[in-house]
């Protein structure tokens, strides 16, 4: 029987040792997609799901992780 996984990222700007930690820039892209660039090469991206409360974070996985 195949087991079917999804993977949720966590991801809030109000970090009190690092705010804004998943808009970071890393070799020119944000933390949040390093993040999920490595998670897709253990499920697939459709079962991908980033869990945030900020409308920041949600316009750049919409324009990065499509």
């Amino acid at each position: 029987m195949k087991k079917k996984f999804i993977l949720i990222i966590p991801a809030r700007l109000k970090s009190t040792r690092l705010p804004s930690k998943p808009l970071k820039l890393i070799n020119g892209k944000p933390l949040i997609y390093w993040t999920w660039k490595n998670c897709s090469k253990v499920v697939p991206k459709d079962q991908i799901y980033v869990a945030t409360d900020s409308d920041e974070i949600h316009e750049v996985c919409k324009k990065k992780l499509n």
